[in-house]
């Protein structure tokens, strides 16, 4: 609970240990675990993995977009 990696960390962990990246992302709290792995859209994806933004900035916008998916929804 130090540190807060980025997504490209992860992402390289997890292909240096042979694991799909959205494991370690679930596992440091980005996933919410209420869905399956292989429904995360690319927006998610794309979010979750440019590393311009900051662990709050991308947190923020994935609640904003999973939001609207909701609203879309009703």
């Amino acid at each position: 609970g130090l540190y807060q990696p980025s997504a490209v960390i992860l992402k390289s962990i997890a292909g240096a240990l042979g694991i799909a990246p959205e494991k370690l992302y679930e596992a440091a709290g980005w996933l919410g675990g209420d869905k399956p792995e292989n429904e995360e859209t690319d927006v998610e994806t794309a979010i979750r993995t440019d590393a311009r933004l900051t662990t709050r900035q991308k947190e923020a916008l994935l609640e904003v977009y999973r939001g609207f998916l909701r609203g879309a929804e009703r």
